[in-house]
């Protein structure tokens, strides 16, 4: 059986901002830091990028 978007719930807090440009999402701990290390260029580069992400420490330090 196949289940729908509908069949899944997760309780994802909502963007501070209310909008986003970029979901950067890492489930396990060197996606963490690999994403980290992303977040962190990418917002070198635009500082007004809104940003939601589901990580760790490593994305919260990077300002997530």
């Amino acid at each position: 059986m196949v289940k729908s978007s509908q069949d899944f719930h997760l309780p994802l807090p909502a963007a501070r901002s209310g909008s986003v440009d970029l979901l950067i999402i890492a489930g396990e701990h060197s996606g963490d830091e690999h994403a980290a290390k992303l977040l962190e260029e990418l917002l070198e580069r635009d500082s007004n990028l809104q940003v939601a992400c589901l990580g760790g420490r490593h994305l919260a330090a990077a300002g997530a």
